[in-house]
């Protein structure tokens, strides 16, 4: 069992909620493409991957998505975002920015760390009450979909997560 998951199996968590969440934060580890690029590997040519500054942009189902990464965080955010379908600036920064963000979401986690658990939390704004809500949520292999998740890593996750923000 891999112990990442792609980026075409990670957005489809923005939707699932019937579009409800805007922002979903994963530890950086968890992604397959952002070890890729840390390797100096290209990334599949059908995710139109772009690198502006220290952020990924790419395509899934059609869809265009924004990953951030930040120098001091573990954390990866992902949000939808236009199409912008620019070549790629300057890919250096968000380079160096990939093994630092891996190093801290290893560091993190921890050597006690599930292989194979991969946590998320989603966020939106609840317009009617205008203030935030988060769901943490967790990948089921089985049923290939992102589910609620109310496990004992829910708050110390939350709390990475708002650290990172």
């Amino acid at each position: 069992m891999t112990s990442r998951l792609p980026l075409t199996q990670v957005v489809p968590a923005l939707d699932q909620y019937d579009g409800k969440y805007n922002i979903f934060e994963v530890f950086a580890d968890d992604i397959d493409e952002l070890h890729q690029l840390r390797a100096g590997e290209s990334l599949n040519p059908a995710l139109e991957a772009s690198a502006q500054g220290k952020d990924l942009f790419f395509t899934v189902d059609g869809r265009r998505y924004r990953l951030e990464l930040t120098e001091t965080s573990a954390i990866a955010k992902i949000t939808r975002t236009p199409d912008n379908r620019s070549p790629i600036q300057d890919g250096r920064r968000l380079g160096a920015l990939v093994g630092t963000a891996i190093g801290h979401a290893v560091s993190e986690k921890g050597e006690g760390w599930t292989p194979g658990l991969f946590l998320g939390v989603l966020a939106g704004s609840a317009q009617e009450q205008h203030k935030e809500r988060t769901v943490t949520v967790q990948y089921n292999r089985q049923a290939r979909e992102w589910r609620a998740y109310g496990g004992p890593m829910s708050q110390w996750l939350r709390q990475r997560v708002a650290a990172a923000s």
